[in-house]
């Protein structure tokens, strides 16, 4: 799944990544063989592309590979065991706690994920990349009304958010069937920005939802 954060608003500094836990993720990502999907994945990314998109069913959030080995909860925190033991000393640190939500949705359990976004948010709340990383696993968990009502938090934060205004539409065209909705959020993202780089990517979205009014 690409990641990527908007260039409309400030992004966050960069993480620091220590040797462990590269390694870490590098592995989970071998293991996973991660496809690319719709939605945005906005807590640690880059300023500019959007995701590659593909015609999933409204009915089948999640875009990943059906072909894609699921890791189990066990085996995921086996993995993130060196990141799980830094949170026991310091468990209040909400960046480490949105890399733990991080490591969870890039393997795609998303439970958990949500569980550690939430914690972080608990701490940050004003944090829209976190905020929309949460409403995108609750999403991908089954839950679209739950994930418009993270965004509609986030919006709120920050009303420019591109992750944020990308994601809504996704989820209001394939989770709530509402192409109109769709395109007034995809609208609103290029309004804000309209030097977006996969800008054109963007409006062809737009013309194949108007196609479904």
């Amino acid at each position: 799944m690409a990641k990527h954060t908007a260039q409309a608003k400030p992004s966050p500094k960069p993480t620091v990544w220590t040797s462990t836990q590269c390694y870490v993720l590098a592995a989970i990502t071998l293991i996973v063989g991660i496809g690319i999907g719709w939605l945005l994945h906005g807590s640690y990314t880059d300023n500019n592309s959007v995701a590659a998109a593909t015609t999933s069913s409204p009915s089948q959030p999640s875009t990943f590979s059906q072909a894609s080995p699921r890791l189990t909860v066990a085996d995921v925190n086996s993995a993130a065991a060196p990141l799980l033991a830094k949170l026991q000393q310091q468990p209040n640190d909400p960046n480490l706690l949105a890399q733990i939500g991080n490591l969870y949705y890039d393997s795609q359990v998303y439970a958990p994920a949500i569980e550690y976004y939430q914690r972080s948010l608990d701490i940050r709340p004003n944090d829209p990349d976190v905020r929309t990383d949460m409403g995108t696993a609750m999403w991908y968990s089954g839950d679209a009304d739950g994930a418009l009502s993270e965004f509609a938090k986030s919006l709120s934060v920050d009303p420019s958010h591109n992750g944020t205004l990308f994601n809504r539409g996704v989820v209001l065209l394939q989770g709530k069937k509402d192409p109109k909705g769709a395109i007034a959020s995809w609208r609103e993202l290029l309004r804000v920005n309209p030097n977006y780089t996969d800008r054109n990517k963007v409006e062809r979205m737009i013309q194949e939802a108007q196609q479904k009014n």
